[in-house]
């Protein structure tokens, strides 16, 4: 839900596949990118349904060595198909936390 003037609610999916470098290593680096799709509903003008796709650059860093949960930064491109192209930014900082048996 974006505020201010004009409100937007957005809401999509994604269809993303990740290459990680080094995974032994205790800091991960990665890139993703994915193709999917988006919804704006707009209170002031008109609404959208786009296809969208994403680049991204992160790194997965261990909170333990022997522990495979680590913290994921990640930077993201958003690209927006509609009439203008959009493009956004996309910072994210977060868990990951594997579930299921290690191979």
């Amino acid at each position: 839900d974006l505020g201010g003037f004009d409100s937007t609610d957005m809401w999509g999916f994604e269809l993303s596949v990740v290459k990680q470098f080094y995974r032994e290593e205790r800091i991960t680096p990665y890139i993703s990118g994915g193709y999917g799709y988006i919804d704006k509903d707009r209170s002031v003008g008109d609404d959208d349904q786009n296809d969208q796709a994403t680049f991204a650059f992160g790194l997965l860093t261990d909170i333990t060595r022997d522990s495979k949960i680590a913290v994921r930064t990640e930077l993201r491109w958003r690209l927006d198909f509609e009439d203008n192209t959009e493009n956004d930014v996309i910072g994210n900082i977060g868990l990951q936390i594997p579930f299921g048996q290690p191979k």
